[in-house]
């Protein structure tokens, strides 16, 4: 019969990918410390642990560069509206997605978007690439960031600017129409389900 550990354990894997190996990872930590001298030590436990973290870390840095590419474009969408391009909705349309895929798959992840330190950190990368990318000086882009996490996982900001600057605003669904009308998608309706599925709020313009 199985523990009620391991069931929580085999549910936080199906639930929360996250918090699944960092749980699996702890538990690597204990047994290591219970039985150092254990039949553990047919095993490369060193590596089985650092392996089971790098999970973890790796879907991390997939939730930050997602975030990070929101916010570059954003923030070029924000400082060089005449440059604004389709290409560029397309782009933060298509991250955002990811982020959404992620805390789909792994709830606990977002607790990082409710750090504060960890938020700074990725928008100091956003802003750096942002400004390479358009040559523009520091000084063109706020040192803190300028848009709350709804904002960065939300098409409303990106409303608001079109609206401001009298610019057509092409949204989600229309880029889809777009796609489709172009050849690269054959149906609508699975992908807008799944997106539904996730929650995920699908604007007509």
């Amino acid at each position: 019969m199985k523990s009620i550990k391991l069931q929580i354990l085999q549910t936080l894997y199906e639930q929360d990918f996250y918090a699944w190996v960092e749980q699996t990872a702890e538990i690597l930590r204990c047994l290591r410390r219970a039985s150092p001298t254990h039949h553990w030590d047919t095993l490369d436990l060193e590596h089985l642990i650092e392996e089971v973290v790098d999970l973890g870390k790796g879907l991390q840095r997939a939730l930050q560069s997602a975030l990070r590419s929101v916010l570059s474009h954003l923030l070029k969408c924000k400082y060089q509206p005449e440059h604004r391009s389709h290409s560029w909705q397309v782009t933060i349309t298509r991250e955002r997605l990811n982020i959404d895929e992620l805390l789909q798959e792994s709830p606990s992840l977002r607790r990082f978007l409710n750090d504060a330190e960890w938020i700074n950190s990725t928008y100091q990368r956003a802003r750096r690439e942002a400004m390479v990318e358009r040559g523009l000086s520091e000084e063109k882009f706020a040192i803190a960031c300028p848009f709350s996490v709804e904002e960065v996982l939300d098409d409303g900001l990106a409303r608001a600017y079109a609206k401001e600057l009298n610019v057509a605003f092409t949204g989600t669904l229309g880029i889809f129409l777009k796609a489709k009308q172009a050849g690269y998608l054959n149906m609508l309706s699975p992908l807008l389900n799944q997106l539904n599925s996730l929650g995920f709020r699908i604007d007509r313009f």
